[in-house]
């Protein structure tokens, strides 16, 4: 698949100017000009993206530029949808696969800060073991 990735923004005061747009290791770049208004759209295209799954958590990373500032960030190229199994049932899809959600909610509770994880280790600890034990999807409540 070929993914485009589009990126919208508004500014609080307005000005013309241009974005500058960066993926990864700036194998995709876009500039261009924006409304005086301060909003507009910037659209970057990426050839043979790496999708992502649970399998293969590929995230691209961004840098977005206006003027003298900047903003980092990340995201992922997929898909959902329905579609059919090799049975013919109804089922999900990632990335236009069939693909069986095994999901867990996890609470957390920890003896010694109850509720809140009492550190990022910890928290990890906990993710890295669902996926341990085949879970492919986790809602993680974290209390604060």
């Amino acid at each position: 698949e070929e993914g485009e990735v589009e990126f919208r923004f508004c500014m609080k005061k307005p000005a013309a100017g241009r974005i500058r747009t960066a993926c990864g290791y700036s194998t995709c770049v876009s500039e261009k000009d924006f409304q005086e208004d301060g909003s507009g759209t910037c659209r970057i295209h990426l050839e043979d993206p790496v999708l992502w799954s649970p399998e293969s958590p590929h995230l691209y990373s961004v840098k977005i530029e206006i003027g003298e500032d900047e903003v980092e960030s990340y995201f992922a190229m997929r898909s959902f949808g329905t579609g059919k199994d090799e049975n013919g049932n109804p089922c999900l899809t990632l990335n236009g696969q069939p693909y069986f959600f095994h999901g867990v909610l996890d609470q957390g509770y920890w003896p010694e800060s109850l509720m809140t994880a009492p550190s990022d280790e910890a928290m990890c600890f906990d993710i890295s073991q669902m996926k341990k034990l085949g879970f492919n999807m986790l809602r993680k409540h974290a209390k604060i």
